[in-house]
């Protein structure tokens, strides 16, 4: 039978790793922050990712989609708002209808951001030589 001193260990981690779950996954809290905010070193905040991942990736990648849904949702409705308004001012007062319209581009960004569209592309360069001095370069994606 596990002593007292282990159950309440672990009820602790357990705890931890919610709470990491909830700040990283969920708040998108910066590790540091979310480690000095639990009083951990950033090293025990990647650990308990690492744990939340093995244990509960197809969870977590559920969680991940709902959330990035619902923000697809509400910046799509935010997007709607600014077009109505910009459209609805344009030609009566341009100052109002300018910062309507960068609100839309915040909006088109963070859309663009959440979907991954301007990731930055890698590609792997690899230089060969064929001993004449001749350089082939090879790019991988």
């Amino acid at each position: 039978m596990p002593n007292q001193h282990t159950i309440a260990d672990n009820t602790a981690v357990l705890f931890r790793r919610q709470q990491v779950q909830d700040a990283v996954l969920v708040k998108h809290r910066p590790i540091t922050e979310v480690a000095d905010s639990l009083g951990v070193h950033r090293q025990t905040v990647y650990r308990d990712l690492s744990w939340l991942r093995a244990r509960g990736l197809a969870q977590l990648d559920s969680a991940i989609d709902d959330h990035r849904s619902r923000q697809l949702t509400e910046l799509a409705a935010m997007a709607q708002e600014a077009w109505s308004q910009y459209n609805a001012i344009r030609d009566s007062n341009r100052s109002l209808a300018l910062k309507w319209q960068s609100h839309l581009l915040d909006v088109m960004k963070r859309r663009a951001d959440l979907l991954g569209l301007d990731a930055v592309q890698q590609s792997k360069i690899a230089v060969h030589s064929d001993g004449d001095g001749e350089l082939m370069v090879v790019l991988d994606s």
